[in-house]
């Protein structure tokens, strides 16, 4: 048997890398305005913390595009232009953006209506509603980058992404010398992402090279396309939808524990918003890792091959950085709060980081295996824990002790730990049943 390692590792590593690196720039960009607040008042976080929350969350009725434009495209389109067929490929996929559009503003209206009925000083409504623009450019730019995959352009979306981060990195940095009030600084904040998002769709265009001429061509068919037959693309957007559904059920379930938060303490809500945010910018990477390692055990066929080793290796990789990383939140929480913006730290924010840590122990496998399952068995593997975990434990669980008068900081935390321990032990069922369809046996 071939137990030289070194190959899958280096691979694991390299590709694993150039994908969660794009993601983990773009998750990082909400937690840099995190630090560019740290002066105000804790409601400023807080407000701030929870429109990023939501829109993370309606943001997933946005996304999806880009992997139906591979699957429908990958081999088929040329650096010089599109062929005929191809461009029918691309003009029905505007027509999916276009209903994609519509379901996203729908969402966005009517939690913009929720925030402005539910918020008390108007801080989270000056947030999320300088950021809606933005939000609306989703199903075009998914459907941009689904195009540079398919012309092998991976590393234009990396370029963007590095760019956008930089410069949310510099504006952060300047933002708190202009001494701008409360509501001006958090409208500061959502145009200046409206502004990035509007170049990124420009600059991932201009990188599309010849093609974004047949896209912009595609793009003026689509309205007309989509009512000619609605229902179809409806369809097919609900089915990019579909694939994100981890995403959607995480986010949704986020932004209700967030406002539970809200109801504790703005101190509470400012806490919550930021790990969940923290840990959301580490695990989602994380799963671009596990995809990789799925693709690269489902890869390893043939007589010498062992794909449970593969696995295992590639777990054993991952557990090494999440341990460490881990344990830096556990023993060191002051040194998190400080570099994620929390001045002052209570007790009960300490113990919230601590708790956090422990959970990043987990996600060798509540993160990343979960993700590899979904190659190695279904796409929709992970779907049913989680639901179970979020929907069945966590959310119940809160709104009782809400309804109770029993809701801290802590308490959020706890269970958000306790639900993502019963996923965790899902997932490892779920895991330990692949190894015996493999017909290798496992160490209890």
């Amino acid at each position: 048997m071939n137990t030289d390692k070194t190959g899958p590792a280096r691979a694991f590593a390299s590709s694993g890398t150039k994908l969660a690196l794009a993601v983990f720039l773009g998750g990082a960009k909400g937690l840099v305005f995190f630090t560019a607040v740290r002066d105000y008042p804790t409601d400023v976080a807080s407000a701030y913390g929870t429109s990023l929350t939501i829109t993370l969350a309606v943001m997933m009725l946005g996304v999806g595009l880009n992997v139906i434009v591979v699957q429908r495209l990958a081999g088929k389109a040329t650096r010089s232009g599109l062929l005929p067929e191809e461009t029918g490929i691309v003009r029905s996929m505007a027509a999916v953006a276009v209903a994609s559009t519509l379901v996203l503003a729908t969402g966005v209206a009517f939690a913009g209506l929720a925030i402005s009925l539910l918020d008390e000083n108007g801080l989270t409504s000056a947030a999320y509603w300088s950021r809606v623009p933005s939000l609306l450019l989703i199903p075009v730019e998914n459907l941009i980058s689904g195009l540079l995959i398919v012309r092998g352009r991976e590393g234009a979306n990396l370029r963007t992404t590095l760019e956008n981060f930089i410069l949310t990195f510099l504006s952060a940095l300047v933002l708190p010398w202009f001494g701008l009030d409360a509501v001006s600084a958090l409208i500061v904040i959502g145009a200046f992402c409206v502004i990035i998002d509007i170049l990124t769709v420009i600059r991932q265009w201009v990188r599309l090279g010849p093609v974004g001429k047949d896209l912009v061509q595609a793009l003026k068919n689509g309205a007309p396309e989509f009512f000619s037959q609605p229902a179809a693309h409806l369809r097919t957007m609900l089915s990019a939808v579909a694939g994100a559904s981890d995403g959607l059920i995480m986010m949704s379930s986020f932004a209700v524990v967030t406002a539970l938060a809200s109801r504790v303490s703005p101190e509470a809500a400012a806490i919550t918003a930021v790990l969940i945010s923290v840990i959301r910018t580490i695990v989602v990477p994380l799963k671009q890792y596990g995809l990789v390692a799925g693709k690269l055990t489902k890869a390893a066929r043939g007589p010498d091959a062992d794909p449970r080793s593969h696995m295992r290796l590639f777990i054993t990789m991952v557990s090494a950085v999440m341990t460490l990383l881990g344990i830096t939140f556990i023993v060191a929480p002051q040194l998190i709060a400080y570099a994620i913006g929390i001045e002052r730290p209570s007790g009960g924010a300490m113990a919230a980081i601590r708790i956090s840590g422990v959970q990043l122990l987990m996600e060798p496998l509540a993160g990343f295996a979960s993700a590899a399952l979904k190659v190695l068995t279904t796409p929709s593997a992970a779907m049913r824990p989680l639901m179970i975990s979020m929907f069945g434990i966590a959310l119940p669980a809160m709104l009782v002790f809400h309804f109770a008068g029993g809701l801290t900081l802590i308490v959020i935390w706890s269970t958000l730990l306790t639900a993502r321990l019963v996923f965790c032990v899902q997932v490892l069922t779920i895991y330990l049943r692949w190894e015996r369809n493999m017909g290798v046996p496992h160490a209890v």
